[in-house]
């Protein structure tokens, strides 16, 4: 089993696709911007300029961006090739 630190990181960047994932939305991203947030690990301030899946958990009141937007949420690496935006925290920039 892999553990991963207490981690978060501000991500911002340009919405490419959003599409169901069982219960969740998954939200293609390409990265432009991975802020550290204070007192945490930033995991994904070697994703800047890179793709990445982000899952928006079911049940988050954030509504889904659409392709094309930009947005800025805050995210935590939960695994390898897992990365979830923290519910609440999508916003369109």
């Amino acid at each position: 089993m892999v553990q991963v630190v207490e981690n978060r990181s501000t991500l911002s960047g340009l919405v490419q696709r959003v599409e169901p994932a069982g219960d969740a939305m998954a939200i293609t991203l390409r990265v432009e911007g991975a802020d550290p947030v204070p007192g945490v690990a930033n995991l994904l301030e070697g994703t800047v300029g890179e793709t990445i899946t982000l899952t928006l958990p079911a049940g988050a009141e954030d509504a889904p961006p659409q392709p094309g937007e930009r947005i800025r949420c805050e995210a935590r690496v939960a695994g390898p090739q897992r990365v979830f935006a923290i519910p609440g925290s999508v916003r369109a920039e």
